[in-house]
């Protein structure tokens, strides 16, 4: 019998890129939507990409450079006032 595959044992790590794509940072070994606060247990590039795709595609896909790394660092910011 074949044993069965944990997601623990893959090892998957988070990639900075991921940020500037996608708008999602690691937290707290969870994968976090800067956007929707929605978070992603699985640290697959497959999922973060979903969840952008069809939650946020329509208003946030036409930010590019300067415009979206602003709107990024303004995720971020809010993020961290309402943590603390």
């Amino acid at each position: 019998m074949s044993k069965k595959r944990k997601i623990s044992d893959e090892h998957r790590t988070f990639n900075e890129s991921w940020t500037d794509l996608y708008f999602f940072i690691e937290n707290k070994g969870k994968l976090l939507c800067l956007i929707c606060q929605k978070t992603i247990l699985s640290v697959k590039e497959y999922n973060v990409k979903r969840h952008c795709e069809t939650e946020h595609k329509l208003k946030f896909d036409t930010l590019t450079g300067d415009l979206r790394q602003i709107k990024i660092n303004n995720f971020k910011s809010s993020l961290n006032t309402v943590k603390e």
